[in-house]
């Protein structure tokens, strides 16, 4: 599979990034969001089984796009045949449809965490509950990757990880 890679507009850590860098990486991400969410839903609709996909933001989405990328990815012999690249670029692109069905469902909203350097997401777009919960969908489907490459992930995970954002979202923040 050639899977179009994700092009950066900087090099080196996001969290290391100058203020006015993250701004531009701010504005670069939410540019690029509609053409990656295109590119999701062809090479999902183009796949074989997976015809019926519409890329719509429904939570039924989530099982059909996580048994798109265990296809995609596969077993360990299948992953040696893409590159790092485009199974991040892969991932990335599942994470930014996660956040969509919490955006569209849940009423969740895009947002770049800048509170503490010292947080693992400092710099990094992230989906916010109102609440403030918030979710690096992004990655989390890198972990996903990670965990299908090793066998420990099935169908049902992505709708679980879903719910459990869901009702984190629906406790009060102590």
């Amino acid at each position: 599979m050639n899977y179009e890679v994700w092009r950066l507009p900087f090099t080196g850590p996001i969290n290391e990034l100058p203020a006015n860098e993250l701004i531009i990486y701010r504005e670069w991400f939410t540019g690029v969001m509609p053409d990656r969410m295109k590119l999701l839903n062809a090479a999902v609709s183009n796949t074989p089984g997976f015809g019926g996909w519409t890329g719509a933001a429904t939570v039924e989405s989530l099982e059909v796009v996580s048994d798109w990328l265990m296809r995609a990815v596969g077993s360990s012999a299948h992953v040696e045949s893409i590159s790092t690249n485009e199974l991040v670029s892969m991932s990335w692109d599942v994470g930014l449809h996660m956040a969509s069905v919490l955006i569209a469902q849940q009423g969740w909203q895009w947002q770049q965490y800048l509170v503490s350097r010292r947080i693992v997401d400092y710099g990094h777009m992230v989906v916010t509950a109102p609440n403030r919960t918030f979710r690096n969908t992004l990655r989390q489907a890198n972990v996903i990757v990670d965990r299908i490459q090793e066998g420990r992930w099935e169908s049902g995970d992505m709708l679980a990880l879903y719910q459990r954002a869901v009702m984190e979202a629906a406790a009060p923040l102590n």
